[in-house]
């Protein structure tokens, strides 16, 4: 099905030809000329069987239809949605993504974590190690593979400019999950608690592969 929309000279948009019928018929009442139609009689074009071409459907055709935003005003409406944690995956478009170095993702339990973690200016890397392996120990112990991967998130501080604490909520030990998430492994934010009886508490933060955006991303 065709959606057609017929514009008048003046701008006034129709979505419907009873409309078109009705300003047509005002003026007629009112008495008013109507030289429009005498224009439209003169350029009828006729197909092949003598059959009247409505042009405007055939020729004038948008196979995308846009709206004019007000771009500071959605800019607005869409930080206020995002302080109040309303965002959604369709409230994000590609112009969103900005490339920076606010985030680092590194693999732990390597022969060069220890050295990556000090490049990347992680304080007490010794203590870090040490979680990991409670972690690690607690998971395996648990039915988890041996070989489950263990990642880390950290960044700088000065690079979270706007958002303090987002860095906070964001940075820590990720545990590879059992199964798959777009067909790539999922990590779950996780860390070692006294008060747990597993000794372990996960967060509600994951580290996944998008499929519409083809990148990893952390969210919840």
């Amino acid at each position: 099905q065709t959606s057609a929309r017929y514009y008048s000279p003046t701008g006034w948009q129709y979505a419907l030809l009873k409309h078109i019928e009705a300003y047509f018929g005002r003026r007629m009442l009112a008495g008013l000329e109507t030289p429009d139609f005498e224009v439209a009689r003169s350029s009828v074009k006729l197909d092949e069987f003598g059959k009247p071409i409505n042009v405007a459907r055939h020729e004038n055709i948008k196979e995308h239809l846009s709206v004019g935003v007000n771009q500071d005003a959605y800019k607005k409406r869409k930080r206020f949605k995002a302080c109040q944690g309303l965002l959604k995956e369709t409230d994000i478009a590609d112009d969103d993504f900005q490339e920076n170095d606010l985030l680092t993702v590194l693999q732990l339990m390597a022969q060069t974590t220890s050295n990556a973690l000090e490049a990347h200016g992680v304080a007490n890397v010794s203590k870090l190690n040490s979680e990991v392996a409670g972690i690690h120990k607690i998971l395996v112990g648990r039915g988890f593979a041996e070989d489950t991967q263990l990642m880390y998130v950290t960044g700088k501080k000065e690079a979270a400019e706007g958002s303090p604490d987002l860095l906070d909520r964001l940075s820590g030990i990720y545990y590879q999950r059992p199964d798959d998430f777009n067909g790539h492994p999922f990590y779950q934010r996780i860390a070692l608690s006294q008060s747990s009886q597993t000794g372990v508490v996960c967060g509600s933060v994951y580290l996944f592969w998008s499929a519409e955006r083809s990148c990893w991303k952390l969210g919840q």
